[in-house]
């Protein structure tokens, strides 16, 4: 059965929630544009919170769920320790580390267009954009990235894996 048929099947039977749950650490003063930038398992993390954006969205958990989708097509049942995430933040969890693993898989995202890199409009607006600069890598197609999973399922990843926040599927669709 084709991946997105096996999801499909799975979120039909499950009835939508009646109310939105709220896991905010946060104090009831968190605004939507100023938000605490330290949520989610690091490897999970998206690049705008990377960048100290605060006024993130559900976007943020579609990157994440593009993540873990993406290791379930290429390491089905492996044991714990031979377990990779798809992005790597290395043995201490390092944003940096992060950081260079999504450039290294989706390349080097670049202001302006033309050149080398991959194109990320809204990250000029980040807080700790530029403030540092990259090396700058060529994105890996999700072919290279994703080995044996079918072209429908590497579509799916490919639009929840996205840098720019908007262009994400959503929860809905």
């Amino acid at each position: 059965m084709p991946v997105l048929s096996s999801l499909s099947a799975v979120f039909s039977a499950c009835p939508p929630p009646t109310s939105t749950p709220t896991f905010s650490t946060s104090s009831s003063e968190e605004t939507p544009t100023h938000k605490i930038t330290d949520v989610g398992t690091t490897a999970y993390r998206p690049p705008e919170l990377l960048f100290g954006h605060r006024a993130y969205t559900t976007s943020l958990d579609i990157w994440a769920a593009g993540c873990v989708l993406a290791e379930t097509l290429t390491t089905p049942l492996t044991p714990l320790p031979a377990y990779r995430t798809l992005f790597d933040p290395g043995p201490l969890g390092s944003d940096l580390a992060l950081i260079q693993s999504i450039f290294k898989t989706l390349g080097t995202p670049q202001e302006r267009e033309g050149g080398k890199g991959t194109e990320w409009p809204e990250a000029r607006t980040f807080p700790d954009w530029g403030k540092m600069q990259f090396h700058v890598y060529e994105g890996r197609k999700w072919e290279e990235v994703l080995p044996g999973a079918g072209e429908e399922a590497r579509d799916l990843v490919g639009k929840l894996v996205r840098y720019e926040s908007g262009e994400r599927l959503s929860a809905r669709e």
